[in-house]
């Protein structure tokens, strides 16, 4: 019987020593930008990624979240979801919880924004674009 529980306290060490080591922990990083909620995160490529939220904020980052540069504010709804089609080309929905729904193509990589449509009376919530020319938006 002890010869059994040395030798699972001995694997249940080696498991513990093995995932304890091979975890890096998160560091908190100041928000520069105004503490937004962020609604949305989507990777654009292996090591870029955007992130939407509320009152507008829009951030990209180019080297795994470790700076970021922020989309100067275009809108005042609230980001909802980000839909990346490739490294250039990405969509966004904002909208009020009332209405108010917007959604927005980027053909740069998320740098510069154009609106495609808007809706006064539906509140957007999802996006999806199963191929080049169909698109769905979720909204009630």
């Amino acid at each position: 019987m002890n010869k059994i529980t040395l030798i699972i306290c001995a694997f249940l060490g080696f498991v513990i020593n093995t995932f304890s080591q091979s975890f890096t922990p998160f560091t908190y990083q100041t928000p520069i930008y105004g503490s937004h909620a962020v609604n949305d995160v989507k990777w654009i490529n292996a090591t870029r990624f955007i992130a939407v939220g509320d009152a507008g904020a829009m951030l990209l980052s180019n080297n795994d979240g470790n700076t970021w540069q922020r989309i100067q504010p275009f809108t005042q709804q609230t980001f909802r979801k980000v839909f990346v089609k490739d490294s250039l080309t990405l969509f966004a929905i904002a909208s009020h919880d009332y209405g108010m729904g917007e959604c927005y193509k980027s053909i740069d990589g998320g740098y510069t924004w154009t609106l495609l449509y808007d809706n006064a009376l539906s509140s957007f919530r999802d996006i999806h674009f199963p191929n080049d020319s169909i698109g769905y938006i979720v909204s009630y």
